[in-house]
């Protein structure tokens, strides 16, 4: 029996958002529609699109034009989660998961009009991931589902910290900075200078620096009273 519009739609919408990885979607269109790789450059989403205009032209362009100006084609919580958990069982390949979780990178997010559930969200698929990917361990993601899965009630300066602490050399040089500037050998404005080149992206939604930084008041308190980076680092880490 022919499967209606909506039942690719939900699938499609399922792959962007992260819900369903690419070996259930293959699962799922079973024995309904076998995806058929257009050429070795295609990727699985456009090899999905294409299959699906051969099963029907017009679900193909009914999709095409709504995908153009959606808003419910971004990854989210949900879906990074389930992504990120499929990667750890080896369901997907680090590819796989990288391509998905970075697509807006390929084509400066002109494929589709979607917006991630939160500004947190949107930093680690499309700055944090891209830059960091090679060196990041299955240890790495296991910390990181707990900090994405609270990232609708952290500030973007305390995600950003948080994630960025999970990496080994971040959390060494953001230790040894704060170090210092708690022994009096970095002034704020050395510390302004040193958030701006670590976190900052250089874009509006994403400005980081000291004024951004979400952690001065315990900054000083501890400077004040005397405290060390270690009990600092905790009140850092989510």
């Amino acid at each position: 029996m022919k499967k209606d519009y909506n039942f690719f739609h939900n699938l499609l919408i399922s792959w962007w958002q992260g819900i369903k990885t690419k070996p259930e979607i293959i699962k799922a269109l079973q024995p309904v529609l076998e995806i058929t790789k257009i050429s070795q450059w295609s990727d699985f989403i456009n090899d999905f699109e294409e299959s699906l205009r051969t099963y029907d032209e017009a679900y193909f362009f009914k999709w095409m034009a709504y995908k153009e100006y959606a808003k419910d084609t971004a990854p989210t919580i949900r879906g990074l989660i389930h992504s990120i958990e499929a990667y750890q069982s080896e369901s997907i390949t680090t590819e796989d998961f990288i391509h998905w979780a970075c697509w807006h990178n390929g084509d400066c997010g002109e494929t589709t009009s979607g917006v991630f559930e939160n500004s947190n969200i949107e930093y680690f698929c499309l700055f944090f991931l891209p830059h960091y990917y090679k060196k990041l361990d299955l240890d790495f993601y296991s910390k990181a589902i707990s900090i994405i899965s609270k990232s609708n009630e952290l500030s973007y300066g305390a995600f950003v910290i948080a994630i960025n602490l999970l990496v080994e050399k971040e959390k060494k040089s953001l230790y040894f900075f704060l170090k210092s500037y708690l022994e009096g050998n970095k002034s704020d404005d050395d510390l302004n200078a040193y958030l701006k080149k670590k976190f900052n992206v250089n874009l509006p939604n994403f400005k980081f620096d000291l004024s951004t930084f979400p952690y001065k008041k315990d900054l000083k308190r501890t400077k004040e009273q005397g405290g060390n980076i270690d009990s600092l680092l905790k009140i850092m880490e989510k």
